[in-house]
């Protein structure tokens, strides 16, 4: 059903429920008619149904909202002495609670504008997509000639440092990194020969 629907339906009930004496309704309710108190929280969720829709236009947050209005009323109009009348003293309740979704939905709105975006990763050129072509193919020849290069290199790629990579290995440090800069001066060698970094 759309919004528009919706409201007509809720301002149609709305006008047969204009005759109803809410005051007077409240008085009986708390007085311990339960068929007053019935009615009277039907009357105010038409009511609120209406008012709220009206002023929101989201059917699902009117409806959020005047289910919290109902509770809040539901759990202190006993207790209450009314200065004005109870109709006011809801209406009031209602208001408030619209007022205070329209701040919290300007603060998340304005939270959101200034949320920078994420900047977009940049593309890769062709000149990346063929060096990095080059280096696979320079890794895969250095893996078949000397498996100790290769994997010395694949430690250092994936950001261990030069003592982690002794460690791992179970090299002495001298050994590790003679190991290490035989293997990037190969590595470096082949893609040279491969047309260089560019």
């Amino acid at each position: 059903m759309s919004a528009y629907a919706t409201l007509y339906n809720s301002l149609q009930m709305l006008q047969d429920h204009s005759r109803i004496d809410v005051n007077g309704l409240a008085r009986r309710a708390v007085e311990g008619c339960p068929e007053a108190e019935k009615e009277l929280m039907e009357h105010l969720s038409v009511s609120f149904r209406a008012f709220a829709q009206h002023r929101l236009y989201n059917e699902h947050d009117a409806e959020e909202i005047v289910q919290e209005v109902l509770a809040v009323i539901w759990s202190k109009y006993r207790e209450m002495v009314f200065e004005q009348s109870f109709q006011a003293w809801a209406y009031r309740i209602l208001k408030n609670k619209l007022m205070d979704y329209g701040k919290q939905k300007r603060t998340r709105n304005r939270l959101l504008a200034e949320t920078p975006l994420a900047s977009p990763q940049p593309l890769e050129t062709a000149e990346d997509a063929a060096l990095r072509g080059r280096l696979l193919v320079c890794l895969r020849r250095i893996g078949s000639a000397n498996s100790r290069y290769a994997r010395i290199l694949n430690l250092n790629y994936q950001g261990y440092s030069t003592e982690e990579i002794c460690d791992r290995l179970s090299m002495t440090r001298g050994n590790c990194y003679t190991l290490l800069m035989r293997a990037r001066q190969a590595l470096l060698s082949c893609l040279e020969k491969q047309g260089g970094w560019k």
